[in-house]
């Protein structure tokens, strides 16, 4: 399963940034630690660098270090048989953990001073991903927590307090 995924995580990411006319880099691309390694845990790791110099996100190749660059990274660890979750039926299903140093995630990063609509990046990356991928995006001071799937937004409702 693991070996599928990693193969393709890379091209969502790329679709999800074609089809928003971003230019990007491939930095690293499906880089399988338990493979080159022979021991660890199984993981994947892709780096996609977002170069758009008018946008503040230079090329790699122009900076000192990748933290002045905007870029999206994929950590993917090697899913375990467990269940989905109630609201898609609850059956068995392979479970991407989320904890831990080697958590599975999608981050998107870039330098302080640059303003890049990092929910609609993610919700094209979404919108290329299979069904049955969620990926959250935590609150934070401009926006309530969201569940992006299948390109589109889902927030959560707070109960009505009486």
């Amino acid at each position: 399963m693991l070996r599928k995924w990693k193969e393709t995580f890379a091209l969502f990411v790329k679709q999800g940034l074609d089809n928003l006319d971003y230019s990007y880099e491939v930095v690293l691309e499906n880089y399988d630690q338990k493979s080159l390694f022979g021991n660890g845990s199984a993981f994947m790791f892709s780096q996609i660098a977002i170069v758009e110099p008018a946008k503040g996100c230079p090329a790699p190749s122009e900076t000192d270090h990748y933290s002045q660059t905007c870029y999206v990274t994929a950590n993917i660890k090697e899913p375990t048989q467990g269940h989905a979750p109630q609201f898609e039926g609850g059956q068995p299903a392979w479970v991407f953990k989320t904890e831990g140093v080697k958590a599975s995630r999608i981050t998107l990063a870039s330098p302080d001073n640059v303003e890049l609509d990092k929910p609609a990046i993610l919700q094209a990356i979404s919108a290329e991903l299979p069904d049955w991928v969620y990926i959250f995006l935590a609150q934070d001071e401009e926006r309530p927590p969201v569940v992006l799937s299948d390109g589109e937004a889902e927030l959560f409702l707070e109960p009505e307090r009486r």
